[in-house]
């Protein structure tokens, strides 16, 4: 339902003949990553529904990946049949964290390169599995920085984590519009549009915004009340 729904209004901004400010760009990033999201845990959890009428119980797929405040614990919460394959088959094959610094990194970015080229024969994925290695590579140059600076994140509901929430979730979209982008031309004329004519107008409000918040606010009250 909720991706279904979702789907043409990412199309009305992604489809060829569109000419999109840089705010409807931004919507459309946060609607298909719900439409994204909405497929793979729906059809995951259609699975794990039909198997358990059968008495066999699957893993959880997805476990509200976007409610995480760090690359890592998305990559933990996203498709974790996928994300748990490329650890366990790439990453760690590859020499994993062992050897230093410089290696790990290395074999991050090898890792999720080669997850965006499972997804397709395409530049896009293989951009959106690199911009992904360097999201995960970033985020452990931060971690150690502040490991040593002595910043600790507290539990619980509060201004940090809802801004890094809000912080990991953009960085998500971004990768979602690599992800969903046709071509690598649209690609970097999105980019461009999203940080020099961002011009929110009536139009991005009445047909992509509270179309889209009709949608996914439900699921999200629902996903809040589960997680908490």
């Amino acid at each position: 339902f909720v991706a279904d729904n979702l789907a043409p209004l990412v199309g009305t901004v992604f489809g060829p003949s569109a000419t999109p400010h840089g705010a409807d760009i931004l919507v459309a990033a946060w609607a298909f990553a719900f439409q994204i999201y909405g497929d793979f845990a729906g059809y995951s959890n259609i699975a794990r529904g039909i198997s358990k009428l059968m008495g066999i119980e699957l893993n959880v797929n997805f476990l509200f990946p976007y409610f995480v405040i760090s690359p890592q614990a998305f990559w933990r919460n996203w498709h974790i049949s996928l994300s748990t394959w490329l650890r366990d088959y790439l990453y760690i094959s590859l020499g994993g964290n062992r050897g230093g610094s410089w290696k790990t990194h290395r074999n991050l970015m090898i890792t999720m390169a080669l997850g965006g080229l499972w997804h397709g024969a395409a530049w896009t994925f293989v951009v959106w599995g690199v911009y992904q290695g360097l999201v995960l590579v970033v985020a452990r140059v931060i971690g150690r920085w502040a490991a040593r600076a002595g910043i600790v994140i507290r539990e619980g509901l509060n201004l940090p984590r809802v801004a890094l929430g809000l912080l990991m979730f953009h960085v998500t979209c971004y990768g979602w519009l690599i992800f969903r982008a046709d071509s690598m031309q649209q690609l970097a004329t999105f980019t461009r549009l999203l940080f020099t004519q961002f011009q929110p107008t009536l139009a991005t409000l009445d047909s992509l915004l509270i179309p889209m918040l009709q949608i996914v606010a439900p699921l999200m009250i629902v996903h809040a009340y589960q997680a908490r």
